[in-house]
Formats: C-alpha cells, structure tokens, sequence
C-alpha cells in the first residue's frame, strides 16, 4: 500500500500573494516591537517580478559589455527595493511624534537608513522563510 502526501499542505502561493503580518523585534532584547508590516513572499507574483527585473538588468548588461558591471552598493539597493516593494500595509511608525504614512518615500527613507539595517535584515528574512506562508 502506498501513502500519498497533500501537496496542497505545503503551497505557499497563496500566502505569499496576500502577505503576512510580521512583527519587529528587538535587535537587542528580541522583545516584540509596536511596529508591524504586512509582506508578501518570495513565492509571491510581486516578488518574482521585482527578482526578474533585477535578473533581466543583469542579461542586459552582459548582452551588452560581455560582462556585469555591478557593485555590493547595487546589491543594497536591490535588497531595499526588494523589501520594500513586498511592504503592502504597515502600523506603528512614527517619527519625531509623528505617524508615518505608509508611502514608497517612507518604506526608503526607514528600511534604507543604515542606523535602521535591523528592520531591513528582519524584513528580507521574513519574506524568504517560506514557513512564514505555509497555510495555517
């Protein structure tokens, strides 16, 4: 007799289409953080075209010169671009007192700052863990 596995169990797609809320936590202390973003997933339709735009440039360049002319500052950029672009809702952001609407100048301005890489490095690994979009 043989046993059969629900691959179902295991798509992620849907998740990763809708996005996930992700709580920070604290660089330190682990401790949860009153801030929140909701990310779609590396399985996400979002995400595959943002990784083939950057895959595409890549082409481009070596269609072009014969070889890649990039550096790690590209590489950062595209990280950023990456996450943020998978940032569809957000809570609990403010500064200087102020709430920070959920816009792509302030998505930038805080996951792009370096005195906040934690968020970013926190954000990038959340939308890669396929397990954060197993259906529940």
């Amino acid at each position: 007799m043989s046993e059969f596995f629900d691959l179902s169990t295991l798509d992620t797609a849907k998740l990763a289409d809708e996005g996930v809320v992700m709580h920070f936590r604290h660089p330190e202390s682990n401790e949860k953080l009153p801030l929140w973003v909701r990310l779609k997933g590396a399985d996400s339709e979002a995400y595959q075209r943002v990784a083939d735009a950057s895959l595409n440039e890549v082409f481009k360049q070596i269609a072009k010169a014969g070889k890649v002319n990039r550096t790690a500052a590209d590489t950062r950029e595209e990280q950023l671009n990456s996450v943020c672009a998978m940032i569809t809702e957000w809570g609990g952001f403010s500064k200087n007192g102020a709430a920070l609407e959920l816009s792509d100048d302030n998505k930038k301005e805080i996951f792009g700052w370096r005195g906040y890489g934690w968020a970013l490095a926190q954000a990038n690994t959340f939308i890669l863990d396929r397990a954060n979009f197993l259906p529940k």
